[in-house]
C-alpha cells in the first residue's frame, strides 16, 4: 500500500505478506525508496533472529533500520531485551489485526483502516 507523508514530500510502502510454507508466518513492513526496510514486524508460532552481535531474538520481533546495518537488527517484542522498544503491542496471541493496528501506531500511520480484512484474519 502506497503512503505519503503530511508534507507530501516522502513516499512510503506498507507491506503485509504470510509466509508460503509457513502459513502462520505473517510480515508487516515500512519502507521507503521501494527498498530501504525502514521497520519490520515478524509474526508467527515459530522462528528466531541471530543479530549481528550474536544475540537470539524470539518472536515477535521488529526490525529497524539502522545506518551500516540495513535492517540486520530486530528487537524483541513484548519482552526485555538488550534494548528495549516501545511498541504498543496487543497480547501475544492478538490476531494479526491487532498486531497490524499496532505497527501502524509504532510507524505514525495514522489511518489503520487501510486494509479491508472482511471477516477472515490473515492466519
Amino acid at each position: 500500500m502506497p503512503l505519503i507523508s503530511h508534507t507530501r514530500r516522502d513516499m512510503f510502502v506498507l507491506d503485509i505478506v504470510r509466509g508460503r510454507v509457513q502459513q502462520q508466518k505473517v510480515t508487516v513492513q515500512l519502507r521507503t525508496q521501494k527498498t530501504v526496510i525502514l521497520a519490520r514486524l515478524d509474526l508467527g508460532i515459530s522462528g528466531q533472529h541471530a543479530n549481528p552481535d550474536g544475540e537470539i531474538i524470539g518472536v515477535p520481533h521488529l526490525y529497524l533500520y539502522r545506518v551500516g546495518f540495513a535492517d540486520k537488527w530486530a528487537f524483541p517484542v513484548g519482552a526485555i531485551g538488550k534494548q528495549s522498544i516501545r511498541f504498543p503491542a496487543p497480547e501475544r496471541h492478538g490476531s494479526t489485526r491487532d498486531w497490524f493496528i499496532s505497527f501502524c501506531k509504532f510507524c505514525n500511520i495514522e489511518d489503520q483502516n487501510i486494509v479491508d480484512w472482511g471477516s477472515e484474519d490473515l492466519i
